[in-house]
């Protein structure tokens, strides 16, 4: 989305990097420390990926509160994540 609009309405999703692209920083800067924001919304691609690179995704506890019993609750929470 352009930087000069205020909200979001006029964005879109881009592709973002693959698994390749992780594998090049891995072996290039192998003490990187890298966490995959989670912004509300992780497509089946995006879980495929963390799994092949065993990177943590966040959990953002303001997410939990719709009434569901989502995987944002901690009680919830995967083993690879950070809440």
């Amino acid at each position: 989305m352009p930087a000069t609009h205020p909200t979001a309405i006029k964005g879109y999703w881009v592709k973002g990097p693959d698994k390749d692209f992780f594998d090049v920083i891995q072996e290039n800067i192998p003490e990187a420390v890298i966490i995959a924001e989670d912004l509300g919304y992780i497509t089946p691609e995006v879980e495929e990926l963390l799994a092949q690179t065993q990177y943590p995704g966040m959990k953002i506890l303001q997410f939990a509160f719709d009434g569901s019993d989502n995987k944002y609750l901690p009680h919830n929470f995967i083993q690879n994540c950070i809440g």
